[in-house]
């Protein structure tokens, strides 16, 4: 379960629907990704749970500090809710903001264009505070306060930087190299999970989890119980994807290439199924089981 706040918070991350705008006419969460939203949930409840656990199990005076995006925690959306939920659950009706410190960061365009000012914290905080759009949006207060809790306890308000063009052809290079690295680490990772992929996994949770995803029996077959645990649980396309004999289809982010073999089911000798993805072993993997 997630609530209709939290939809409206992951709705607008996916659409890119501004729901901090102060216009009047800004439109509802689509509820086209609801289904997508399940497999959110899963993650949500999932982290919640653990904190719980931990919270749980050691002394009083314990921090702990967890790293997550934005669709899981702004205004205490996603684990602070339902962290809050299973504390009700145990009878303890404190609020979770008694416990937990939610900070957040934020890109905004705000009237603060000269670097002087942008250096000057005086100048900025007090440029920053008196925005509409901070201070009715973000915190909460006006306009855009659909939310019931204001987007973080801590909240960092940055805007784009524009400094001069030798300066941003300075950072260029750092910029690369962070970018270069960040794509490695993925690379790495995801090849990790490829390394697993002949590990067996449990058929029958995988089974009833894609059950519950909408993959139907004869799709689940085409996987087969050797593949099937290596979903990705990251939702269903078949729901909306009518793809037909013939079909020539793209699968980004293939993964090991559970919908892949689906796809080529639905195309046929006469069509094509090319999976793409950043991992090699994932690719590797998806590409012996093509040919066995």
């Amino acid at each position: 379960y997630g609530s209709p706040g939290h939809y409206n918070l992951f709705e607008s991350l996916m659409s890119g629907r501004d729901i901090y705008s102060l216009e009047d006419d800004c439109p509802p969460p689509d509820d086209a990704r609801r289904k997508i939203f399940q497999a959110q949930l899963i993650k949500d409840w999932a982290m919640a749970h653990q904190l719980k656990h931990l919270v749980d199990s050691c002394p009083p005076e314990d921090v702990f500090l967890v790293l997550a995006g934005k669709a899981h925690l702004t205004h205490y959306h996603g684990v602070p809710e339902i962290y809050s939920w299973l504390q009700r659950a145990d009878g303890k009706d404190d609020d979770p903001s008694d416990q937990l410190l939610v900070c957040a960061s934020m890109m905004y365009e705000i009237d603060l264009d000269e670097r002087n000012d942008k250096e000057n914290d005086e100048v900025a905080e007090r440029t920053i505070l008196a925005s509409e759009v901070v201070r009715g949006s973000l915190f909460g207060e006006g306009a855009g306060g659909s939310f019931e809790k204001p987007v973080a306890d801590v909240l960092y308000v940055y805007d784009e930087e524009d400094w001069s063009d030798g300066e941003d052809n300075e950072e260029e290079g750092s910029d690369t190299d962070a970018s270069d690295a960040v794509k490695k680490e993925t690379i790495e990772a995801y090849d990790k999970v490829g390394s697993t992929a002949a590990t067996p996994g449990n058929v029958r949770k995988a089974r009833a989890i894609l059950t519950y995803l909408g993959y139907t029996e004869e799709e689940q077959a085409v996987i087969g119980d050797q593949d099937i645990y290596n979903y990705q649980g990251v939702g269903n396309p078949f729901l909306l994807a009518n793809i037909k004999k013939g079909d020539h289809v793209i699968d980004l982010g293939s993964g090991l290439g559970v919908d892949s073999f689906v796809a080529a089911h639905y195309v046929g000798n006469e069509g094509e199924v090319l999976g793409i993805d950043i991992a090699k072993k994932r690719s590797k993997t998806r590409q012996y089981k093509r040919r066995k």
